[in-house]
C-alpha cells in the first residue's frame, strides 16, 4: 500500500479505481486492516491502493469527515463511491470490492 501526502491525493485518485486508508501510526485497528488487505492487493491488481497518514494530510480528513480509524475510501476516476468505516472483516472488503472494481 502506497503511503501518499495531502498534495498527492487528487493526483492519485483522479483515473481508475482507488482503495484509500485514512490511518494513524499509533492504530492498532489501521494496522490490523492493513495486513488483511494485502491478498486483496493481490487478487485486485488494478486498484490503486493508498494509505493517508491522518497527523499530516488534516485538510482531506475535514473533507472526507475522517472521525475514526480505519476510514476506507471507495474511488473511481476522482469520484468518491463509498465509505467504510472502522475494521472490517476481509470477507466484506472482497465483496464491496467485487461490486466497485470489476
Amino acid at each position: 500500500m502506497k503511503q501518499i501526502t495531502q498534495s498527492q491525493f487528487e493526483a492519485e485518485v483522479a483515473n481508475g479505481h482507488s482503495f484509500v486508508m485514512f490511518s494513524g501510526v499509533g492504530c492498532g485497528n489501521c494496522k490490523m486492516q492493513e495486513t488483511l488487505l494485502a491478498s486483496l492487493m493481490t487478487e485486485f491488481s488494478s486498484v490503486n491502493f493508498i494509505k493517508v497518514n491522518t497527523a499530516e494530510s488534516g485538510d482531506l480528513v475535514s473533507q472526507f469527515g475522517v472521525v475514526t480509524l480505519p476510514t476506507m475510501i471507495l474511488f473511481k476516476d476522482g469520484e468518491a463511491l463509498e465509505t467504510l468505516v472502522g475494521l472490517k472483516p476481509k470477507p466484506v472488503l472482497a465483496k464491496r470490492f467485487a461490486e466497485f472494481f470489476v
